[in-house]
């Protein structure tokens, strides 16, 4: 019982890390646009903007970005063909249930299946197991096994996720205090008001406010993975 209730947890951390780097990720993208139109202008100014800067970070530049795991985990479906597993020490309990996993979801074993929503989500998760797995991060490996219904009742594994749980806390916390995120999350009311003082904090002298209306009803182009074609339309700022 234990381990169930702490398998809800992580699945929730879990989600909102994923949907928190999206965000930031998104807003860190949108803000650089808007910015660029400024950095043109005052090409004298070296701007002290650094990805991942915060709102207070922003003003010192010696400022850095917190060490977090950027990996994309919403890959095109072809990624799979490219996973590679390196040895390591691997405890014995873990590769058993790894093994497990991957015998069940093995892209190789997708291909009799109708529903194309489920081989979707099936190499997803094989590349969360994978990837989790070449790079010690065991939570995300039995969080994966836990969706397959695999027999979890153990300390070990108790102990893994319970890591876990406080270590996707942490990271959470690191990319909400990040101006990526921070912008993604500003009204559109208050988005003038808002770019202002990001102008401000990053040395930018701007005494027109028409030209910063302007520059935020600007609509960004739409940003797209590798190996896809253009989006024929232009991404809406967020309501």
């Amino acid at each position: 019982m234990k381990n169930k209730s702490s398998f809800l947890e992580y699945k929730f951390l879990f989600q909102k890390y994923k949907e928190s780097k999206e965000q930031y990720s998104e807003g860190e993208l949108d803000l650089h646009f808007r910015l660029s139109f400024f950095q043109k202008e005052n090409l004298e100014k070296k701007s002290n903007y650094q990805n991942g800067d915060t709102f207070h970070q922003a003003k010192n530049s010696k400022a850095e970005s917190p060490n977090l795991d950027t990996d994309n985990l919403l890959e095109s479906d072809n990624s799979f063909n490219n996973v590679e597993i390196k040895k390591s020490s691997h405890p014995y309990w873990l590769k058993k249930i790894y093994r497990k996993v991957v015998s069940i979801i093995h892209p190789d074993k997708l291909e009799s299946l109708s529903s194309e929503h489920l081989k979707k989500m099936y190499k997803e998760w094989y590349l969360i197991a994978t990837k989790s797995y070449e790079k010690e991060n065991y939570e995300d490996v039995l969080l994966i096994a836990n969706n397959l219904e695999l027999e979890l009742e153990s300390k070990e594994v108790f102990n893994v996720v319970t890591k876990g749980i406080e270590n996707k806390k942490i990271e959470i916390n690191k990319i909400v205090k990040m101006l990526g995120y921070q912008w993604f999350h500003v009204k559109e009311e208050n988005r003038d008001k808002a770019f202002i003082d990001i102008l401000k904090q990053l040395g930018f002298v701007c005494e027109n406010k028409e030209r910063v209306e302007d520059v935020i009803k600007k609509q960004r182009p739409a940003s797209r993975k590798q190996g896809t074609r253009p989006s024929k339309g232009i991404l809406a700022r967020k309501k």
